[in-house]
């Protein structure tokens, strides 16, 4: 069993943990309904931001206030909840990247091998000494919050802020699938700043990188919904997703982004406009046109470019669909 709240952190581990191992804004959720998983509570409230959970709908409830970094699974009391909580950890998109430690009474190998193989970091038996299991699970956020930065250093332009190519192919292929489950159409915009290469001639490379940013940022003020999808392709061209939307919809972002561009009034290389713009290519598959049509996600960028270049071959400064 856990130790009792007169055997909790001294005084003198809690000062230690505050100043080595703690952050203040960690959060770390409880799951359990034994005494035990409330001893544990008062415990790790002196050094983290504690949310608790009885049950799955719990756990999906605190998502949406909370950033969890670390799930402490305890399996005292209803011993199928902990299966559970951990089943339906590792299928949610929203929780599967979060580390879970699972605290287990029984010296049990099959137990510990249960917790391991539904997707947990680390399966600890109790009793186990508050301040070395406080320290651990610090030590795993830490760690755990080094790998998300360097996923996301991984699947970022370094010079936007936008996603990168590799990560736009991971989320094209997971969009994919969400429209087919989600019977709801899927769009796609191309987008090309115009004349870059005589912008660059003119203006030199700096100034083009300038462009580039500006135009990035654009595309992210429109692109507001979390669903939304915005990358840069290569060079001066950038993509966005556009989850759940019908051509109506994407037709209207295409627009906005037009009028915004040209708002920014870079001055444009050519003698064609004025001040900087785009051209953009829009592209819309319906779920039964997978199947019906035999398309791959592919497509959707493939249709999306070849309309880009039909807005250039018509004037540039205009969408396509």
């Amino acid at each position: 069993m856990m130790p009792k709240s007169s055997n909790l952190l001294q005084t003198e581990e809690s000062a230690y943990l505050n100043r080595v191992f703690t952050d203040i804004d960690q959060t770390l959720m409880l799951v359990g309904t034994s005494q035990s998983t409330q001893n544990l509570s008062v415990t790790f409230e002196k050094t983290f931001n504690v949310v608790t959970a009885s049950n799955t709908q719990d756990i999906f409830k605190a998502l949406g206030s909370e950033n969890i970094d670390l799930i402490l699974v305890d399996t005292a009391g209803d011993n199928e909840l902990w299966i559970e909580s951990l089943r339906y950890i590792r299928s949610s998109s929203l929780l599967n990247l979060i580390p879970v430690i699972v605290l287990s009474e029984k010296n049990s190998v099959y137990e510990q091998l249960t917790a391991l193989e539904l997707g947990a970091l680390d399966c600890l038996l109790k009793p186990v000494n508050p301040f070395l299991l406080t320290a651990k699970i610090s030590n795993y956020m830490k760690l755990m919050k080094n790998v998300r930065e360097l996923e996301l250093v991984s699947s970022t332009d370094g010079l936007t802020g936008l996603a990168n190519k590799m990560q736009l192919d991971t989320t094209l292929l997971s969009e994919w699938h969400r429209m087919r489950r989600s019977k709801r159409p899927l769009c796609a915009l191309m987008i090309d700043v115009d004349h870059f290469k005589l912008f660059n001639d003119a203006y030199g490379h700096l100034e083009g990188d300038e462009c580039l940013k500006s135009v990035a940022e654009v595309i992210k003020h429109v692109t507001g919904r979390d669903s939304d999808f915005a990358a840069r392709f290569g060079g001066e061209e950038f993509v966005i997703l556009l989850p759940c939307t019908e051509k109506s919809g994407a037709e209207k972002i295409a627009q906005t982004l037009l009028t915004k561009i040209v708002a920014l009034k870079i001055p444009s290389a050519s003698k064609q406009h004025k001040f900087l713009s785009v051209s953009i290519g829009v592209s819309s598959c319906q779920p039964h046109d997978i199947d019906a049509q035999g398309i791959e996600p592919s497509w959707l960028l493939e249709e999306a470019d070849k309309n880009m270049y039909k807005a250039k071959q018509n004037g540039r400064n205009q969408y396509c669909l």
